[in-house]
């Protein structure tokens, strides 16, 4: 039987003990509840707060909604010492925010000089898009994030909210401009034929996949594209620019390419060999007419996508066309989908 009936108790009783075994250890702590919305769903968690600060401080969010579920898989004192030593581990790593000016932050010139684009999709995400500045993409959505923190690996963001874009004096079309440029001086991607990718990851795959592998054609007719170093800003931004995927389209030789968003991490390309008008517009009619095909496609991916990657790590179940003659990205339907950079 659990020993807390609601989460709104099991919060309670961990904020209680977790602001205790900070104190314990010299440290005075104030756990900050956080409702966080996620693919349609709310969840909740906690930040550590250091009182008595100068500046505010920031931390992960400790989610509440797992261990509160499966209280009969340990004890609430395992969480908490479980969220102690995160705690602790991350700032030994140089993670804790505690340093993060939010005076400096919340300026237009900080936003002007340090925000990028990011790419979400839009049916997973209603609620979070309530109260955040977003650009409507086909079936996604463009949000913009600041960054607060990094370390020689990642990075700490937040996302532009109406409230806080709403106290900057900065118009939207600066918004997009200064995205724009800094997307352009951070957004740093290759394209690899997907056979080559995947002898480079072989060791890491099962012995099933690697057989698969061994016996697939040396031409897959599909590539990968992937970020080339610290991914400050997400690979599937290049659907946003016509200059990027343009880019790709000669770096591969082709006029066109199916272009598959399946995570936030990468994308997937199936050439169009012709860069023929009448063959691109052939195909946009064929997708108007022929949506049993075209949800094949899509069912085929979001098969991959439930299997393969977490749910928020999911960007989109629908493909995407672009036609380097026309320069123009056609969503699954074969309806024009105008860039935004």
């Amino acid at each position: 039987m659990s020993e807390y009936n609601t989460i709104e108790e099991y919060i309670e009783a961990v904020s209680t003990k977790l602001t205790e075994k900070f104190a314990s250890n010299g440290k005075e702590v104030e756990p900050v509840y956080r409702e966080i919305f996620k693919s349609n769903t709310t969840y909740h968690g906690l930040c550590i707060k250091v009182k008595n600060d100068e500046q505010s401080s920031v931390s992960p969010v400790f989610y509440m909604d797992y261990p509160f579920h499966h209280q009969d898989e340990g004890s609430i004192e395992d969480y908490v010492n479980e969220i102690y030593e995160t705690y602790n581990e991350l700032s030994e790593r140089g993670q804790e925010l505690g340093n993060v000016d939010w005076n400096t932050i919340a300026t237009k010139e900080h936003i002007k000089e340090n925000v990028v684009p990011a790419l979400i999709d839009t049916k997973r995400n209603i609620k979070f898009l309530q109260d955040k500045v977003h650009v409507p993409f086909g079936d996604l959505a463009v949000v913009f994030k600041v960054p607060v923190s990094h370390t020689e690996k990642d990075y700490g963001f937040i996302t532009l909210s109406n409230d806080f874009f709403n106290n900057i004096d900065m118009s939207m079309a600066e918004l997009l401009e200064y995205s724009g440029k800094n997307m352009d001086e951070k957004l740093n991607v290759h394209v690899q034929d997907m056979a080559d990718f995947l002898k480079v990851i072989r060791e890491d795959l099962s012995e099933e996949i690697q057989e698969a592998v061994d016996d697939a054609p040396e031409d897959y007719g599909l590539y990968i594209v992937k970020p080339n170093e610290n991914n400050f800003c997400k690979t599937p931004l290049v659907l946003t620019s016509k200059k990027y995927l343009t880019k790709l389209a000669k770096d591969i030789d082709v006029g066109g390419f199916i272009i598959i968003p399946s995570s936030i991490y990468e994308l997937l390309l199936t050439p169009l060999p012709s860069k023929s008008r009448k063959e691109y517009a052939a195909f946009a009619e064929f997708c108007h007419n022929d949506k049993e095909a075209v949800e094949y496609i899509s069912n085929m991916v979001k098969q991959i996508n439930e299997q393969e990657l977490a749910v928020e790590e999911i960007l989109t179940d629908r493909p995407f066309i672009f036609n380097a003659d026309d320069g123009k990205l056609y969503n699954a339907d074969g309806d024009v989908i105008p860039f935004i950079y």
